[in-house]
């Protein structure tokens, strides 16, 4: 039963990684995207901070700076898929953050 549940969570990570990408940021051509969007903190699987943009796409960076760690920042970054990598927060796609600079309304 728990091996079951174990895979019914990874099967969802997956689905996740695959579809929660809106396709509207441009994918540039080493592959990297830009993004703007508001940093967010999410209390489940022990809290972790992402970036969320106005078309309610959700990136979970791997290398959020602590400067950047703040709930409601809104910011610009350049980032990178990693297709490759799972995480237990199954908020979205997983990225590096190649570069990131906050954007002052």
């Amino acid at each position: 039963m728990r091996s079951l549940r174990l895979l019914v969570v990874i099967a969802g990570l997956g689905v996740c990684v695959v579809g929660c990408r809106s396709g509207t940021e441009p994918i540039l051509a080493d592959n990297t995207q830009v993004v703007t969007g508001t940093v967010r903190f999410f209390q489940f699987e022990g809290g972790f901070y992402a970036i969320r943009t106005g078309s309610n796409v959700v990136y979970d960076p791997t290398n959020l700076a602590p400067d950047f760690q703040h709930d409601g920042l809104r910011v610009r970054a350049r980032i990178l898929p990693r297709n490759d990598l799972v995480s237990a927060h199954g908020a979205g796609q997983i990225v590096d953050i190649e570069s990131i600079e906050p954007l002052w309304n």
